[in-house]
């Protein structure tokens, strides 16, 4: 899922991954050269339970 995510972007898109990728869900080559090349920013982040995602992007909303 996170190489199709990857594929999608435009030149110079984003890439928001919140929580951890599951064991059979990591990036291949492809997906790194892909970000490389078109100079995709990839963002990241985890540690925070599903359950509070409504604050935080609550939060962001009003920013």
């Amino acid at each position: 899922m996170v190489d199709q995510a990857v594929r999608s972007l435009r030149p110079r898109g984003r890439h928001l991954q919140l929580g951890l990728l599951l064991e059979d869900d990591t990036l291949p080559a492809r997906a790194i050269q892909r970000v490389v090349r078109h100079e995709l920013t990839m963002c990241g982040g985890h540690g925070m339970q599903a359950w509070r995602y409504p604050r935080m992007l609550e939060f962001i909303r009003r920013r």
